[in-house]
């Protein structure tokens, strides 16, 4: 789609004007520029950029915003400014999580134009699941009104193991030994790509949350899984084949509490929402008091209520996240001593917890943490939220598209 607006290269001065293209529009998606400011910038000469800058406005790509307000050229004109249209190509954002499906339309700014969430929602390894997913999203792109022309691409963040470069997805919605890529492209006649949710949302959190001006930076997924995301000298790390950040499944408890991937004494055991939910059972059941009586709720009680009442101060719930916090702070004293990042970026559906949690997991720090790559890192809590994988999603498609495609 992106290579039909900018035009295909097929020989050496083609894909040479092709990358030049790709590279303006890069340049504007995050500021807009006038065309000396562009063509310093990317080092072209000013008739070069003129002609290549018209030929993207002619495709539609790019809009001529007016004139700068704050700048003359030399010959005393106000030069004209340009950006990227917003308002014709859309890129489709989906963050798949265990109970429930956000998708999100963002416009080629990656600005959020509409964001929907589904609550009723099942993640299994099934056809019904993945047909149920797809027709959630079909519905979702048809009551936006959305031509697919006009779709530049599908950015999707799903939970467990995901290899990026072919689009498998393998611990759910991998049917018929089938890329979960293959079949949303059937369905959506869009290129796709499919990540692991913790690195979309540390992508989301690098290009427009806390992360924009650190080059070294570690980002927590705390919900209801455990997962991490690295960000080392401006880039993500992957690993080689796409599997790195499995947090949660490093060995770190003597307990026979089984993880999903089937082993015992896993840190997200009981560093998770999951974690959350079995040790508050387990109070209960020892008699400890809570707000949050079983016998009032018709469902299981989750996550985020325990999330909520220790919020409002329910002293079980408080007790919960500060051992959950401590446990985690002495996990990450490892990666800083390992990494030393310049911060630690929280967040997931439990780091809504705050301070309770931000400051349990400073104890830990504190405790096992060496004292210079210590001194090092700053621990902050994401101010992106349920956003940052829906706008990681919508980065990677523009990172894909303008750097691979």
């Amino acid at each position: 789609m992106i290579n039909k607006l900018l035009g295909k290269g097929l020989d050496v001065e083609s894909t040479k004007k092709l990358d030049h293209k790709k590279a303006i529009v890069k340049l504007l998606i995050d500021n807009e520029n006038t065309i000396p400011e562009i063509c310093q910038h990317l080092q072209l000469s000013v008739p070069t950029g003129t002609k290549l800058i018209q030929e993207l406005l002619d495709g539609g790509i790019l809009h001529n915003l007016g004139k700068k307000d704050d700048a003359i050229t030399s010959g005393g004109r106000r030069p004209k400014l340009y950006g990227v249209n917003t308002k014709d190509y859309f890129i489709i954002g989906v963050d798949i999580q265990l109970q429930e499906i956000n998708i999100a339309i963002l416009n080629m700014k990656n600005e959020l134009v509409k964001k929907t969430r589904y609550t009723s929602y099942n993640l299994q390894n099934s056809k019904e699941c993945l047909q149920t997913t797809i027709s959630i999203i079909a519905d979702e792109i048809k009551a936006f009104d959305i031509d697919n022309n006009n779709i530049l691409g599908m950015g999707v963040g799903i939970t467990g193991r995901v290899k990026i470069a072919t689009g498998d997805s393998y611990n759910f919605l991998h049917i018929d030994n089938k890329p979960l890529s293959h079949h949303f492209k059937e369905s959506f006649d869009c290129p796709v790509y499919v990540e692991n949710d913790t690195m979309i949302m540390t992508l989301g959190e690098q290009s427009f949350g806390l992360g924009q001006q650190l080059r070294n930076f570690v980002f927590v997924n705390l919900s209801k899984g455990l997962g991490l995301g690295i960000i080392s000298e401006g880039t993500l790390h992957t690993g080689k084949s796409g599997y790195a950040g499995e947090f949660g499944h490093t060995h770190f408890f003597d307990n026979n509490r089984l993880c999903i991937c089937g082993k015992k004494g896993c840190l997200g055991t009981e560093v998770s929402g999951h974690g959350m939910e079995e040790i508050f059972y387990e109070k209960i059941q020892k008699g400890e008091q809570s707000k949050l009586n079983p016998a009032d709720f018709k469902k299981r009680i989750n996550y985020h209520q325990i999330v909520n009442a220790a919020i409002e101060g329910d002293m079980t719930c408080m007790e919960i996240i500060q051992d959950l916090g401590f446990n985690l702070g002495k996990s990450l004293a490892g990666i800083i001593n390992l990494l030393n990042p310049e911060a630690i970026i929280l967040g997931g559906t439990c780091a809504e917890a705050g301070d309770v949690l931000k400051h349990s997991i400073q104890s830990g720090l504190q405790r096992f943490a060496l004292p210079m790559p210590l001194k090092d890192c700053q621990i902050i809590i994401s101010e992106l939220g349920a956003k940052a994988s829906l706008i990681g999603a919508g980065r990677l498609v523009l990172n894909e598209i303008l750097n691979n495609g």
